[in-house]
């Protein structure tokens, strides 16, 4: 905890924390503490296919674009 509570403190007021407190007893709020782990799990399952797909392609355009700079062979 002791190295947690900074990066709250960084990032939220003490008010924000109190409304985030709240927030969270609420059904709602119970809810999003109960599906947010796996909805972050899925988001960078779908970053990672999305990456795998994308980076070849333009590490293959910045390869072109640097051999026609000169910068490599």
């Amino acid at each position: 905890m002791k190295e947690v509570i900074p990066l709250y403190a960084k990032h939220f007021s003490h008010e924000d924390i109190r409304q985030m407190i709240v927030f969270h007893e609420t059904p709602l709020g119970r809810k999003s503490i109960e599906v947010m782990p796996r909805l972050m799990a899925e988001s960078m399952q779908v970053g990672q296919r999305w990456a795998a797909k994308t980076l070849p392609r333009i590490r293959e355009e910045g390869g072109e674009a640097n051999a026609r700079r000169g910068l490599i062979e």
